[in-house]
């Protein structure tokens, strides 16, 4: 038997999801982590950095479930959670300006002025591992800096972006035994004080052309280091994020900024 799942997709400044509303998925659908890899798989599937499925909105917060395209979970995503205002603003939500989410037990609450075009995400307060820390990669060492935002993250400051490096030495960062629970890996160039470039090797999902906890992640360190100041505009691959916190005030969100779009809508044909 063959199933007609909905979904939409979208993308945050390139980094684009497949969205679905739980109620229309088969029962038992997101156990298998092989049938979510299939949903994202470019060539097979819909094709995205990953699928968010979206629980009943007549309950606050609204789950939201956040899966990796090799169907792992997400923990949180930043330009994933815009992406999901603006599908609401879509489909019934329209004049709704503010939403709160739950994202694995993870509150997150977000506000927009545009129907979701643009949205405002409070990211919560981060979580701050030991720092410095040295990775050792054969006989190359990375010095960087954790912190945890519904997922984890090492940070590590660059002279220049060199995409081959980032190929090369992510995949390796995010699996080394340093991170039991494997790690997205940011490498961050510093052009300003309010301007930072940053390449991301996702955890699940590898190069991506944006990642905004990822972003977030970066200004934090940052701004811990001395580095950048708030609010600071963080240059991805595929656009621009724009970050805040206040670093001098205790237990402070970290609020992120950025573009949602939409980009089709249609059927998935399951047997």
């Amino acid at each position: 038997m063959t199933i007609n799942i909905p979904f939409y997709k979208f993308h945050g400044c390139g980094n684009d999801f497949a969205i679905c509303d739980l109620s229309e998925l088969p029962k038992d659908f997101l156990s298998s982590p092989e049938r979510i890899s299939a949903v994202c798989d470019r060539h097979y599937g819909i094709g995205s950095d990953g699928l968010i499925v979206v629980a009943d909105t007549a309950i606050k917060p609204i789950d939201i479930l956040m899966y990796n395209p090799d169907g792992s979970e997400m923990g949180m995503c930043g330009n994933g959670i815009r992406c999901v205002v603006r599908y609401l603003c879509m489909v019934g939500h329209e004049n709704v300006s503010k939403f709160v989410f739950s994202v694995f037990g993870r509150k997150i609450l977000c506000e927009t002025s545009n129907q979701g075009r643009n949205v405002e995400v409070d990211m919560g307060c981060p979580e701050f591992g030991l720092s410095p820390q040295l990775v050792q990669i054969a006989e190359e060492s990375v010095n960087g800096f954790s912190v945890f935002l519904g997922n984890p993250h090492f940070v590590t400051f660059v002279d220049e972006i060199n995409n081959s490096f980032v190929n090369r030495m992510g995949p390796e960062i995010e699996r080394h035994e340093s991170f039991p629970n494997r790690t997205n890996v940011e490498f961050v160039r510093v052009i300003k004080r309010d301007l930072i470039e940053v390449l991301v090797w996702e955890r699940g999902a590898g190069w991506t052309l944006a990642c905004g906890s990822g972003a977030c992640a970066a200004v934090l360190i940052g701004i811990k280091q001395g580095q950048l100041d708030s609010p600071c505009t963080v240059q991805l691959p595929g656009g621009k994020l724009e970050v805040h916190w206040d670093f001098n005030s205790k237990n402070a969100s970290v609020f992120l900024l950025g573009p949602a779009q939409e980009v089709c809508s249609g059927k998935m044909f399951w047997t």
